[in-house]
């Protein structure tokens, strides 16, 4: 799961650069929709992770300073 965390975050970030840099404006606005909702899902799968409340995987929107906040939570999964 951690695997799954990591690609789906940074295929993501390559999604939403690639997208909204080198595609006209309609395509880039869609892929820069899709490149955030794919970091979204791997921030929420890194809460599921650590165990905490699915809303913490909003802040993969401030992405990257969203994932220092996630990654400083308390990991309750034990």
């Amino acid at each position: 799961m951690k695997t799954e965390r990591t690609l789906t975050i940074v295929i993501g970030w390559i999604v939403a650069y690639f997208g909204s840099r080198f595609l006209p404006l309609p395509h880039s606005i869609s892929t820069l929709l899709i490149g955030i909702g794919l970091t979204v899902w791997g921030c929420y799968l890194w809460t599921q992770i650590k165990n905490r409340h699915w809303a913490f995987m909003f802040w993969g929107i401030i992405s990257p300073v969203g994932l220092l906040g996630i990654s400083l939570l308390k990991n309750k999964s034990k």
